[in-house]
């Protein structure tokens, strides 16, 4: 009775590429360094080199930019080991560093205004205003039952009254 071989486990890597974990007895490799860290590259049948991960996990973000992401929390240990005057306590740094935060809050909010302000023009740049008058025949769009993200056109719907600047009070058609 004949045994099928096993194919070797693949492990995930960037974008669903497989790499074997295991390579092939005889295959030609080497070893390559990227960023300093080393990888076995192996030259497949399609005469191509392909790289097999190291045994060291590593996410997309490491892989991409070939450090690791760095949070708040990192760089506040961070200062927290590199401080200067090791007598310091917890209470003395958590100040210090509410201080920082306190500093860069408006320098974000500037930007986060800029930032604001330029979507803005670029959106009002295609947008017009309207304005209907009672009897006027236009269309609305409607959320759908199934999805409050789809929206569908209905109508022509006459509009009955100017409720506010942009906002109307309708009369849907009979359907």
């Amino acid at each position: 009775m004949p045994t099928e071989v096993p194919e070797p486990p693949m492990k995930t890597w960037l974008a669903g590429c497989g790499i074997p974990q295991d390579p092939p007895e005889g295959a030609p490799e080497g070893e390559i360094k990227i960023n300093g860290k080393p990888f076995t590259a192996l030259l497949d049948s399609g005469s191509t080199v392909s790289l097999e991960r190291p045994n060291v996990l590593s996410s997309p973000f490491e892989l991409l930019f070939g450090r690791q992401p760095q949070g708040l929390l990192d760089m506040a240990t961070e200062g927290w080991e590199q401080q200067l005057a090791p007598h310091r306590t917890v209470v003395e740094h958590v100040r210090e560093m509410r201080e920082r935060l306190d500093r860069v809050i408006p320098l974000v909010r500037e930007h986060l205004s800029k930032a604001q302000q330029a979507q803005q023009r670029h959106y009002n740049r295609a947008a017009q205003p309207r304005e209907f008058q009672p009897g006027d025949r236009v269309m609305a769009l409607v959320p759908t039952a199934a999805c409050k993200f789809l929206a569908t056109w209905q109508g022509p719907c006459t509009v009955l009254e100017n409720v506010g600047p942009i906002t109307y009070h309708l009369r849907q058609p009979e359907s």
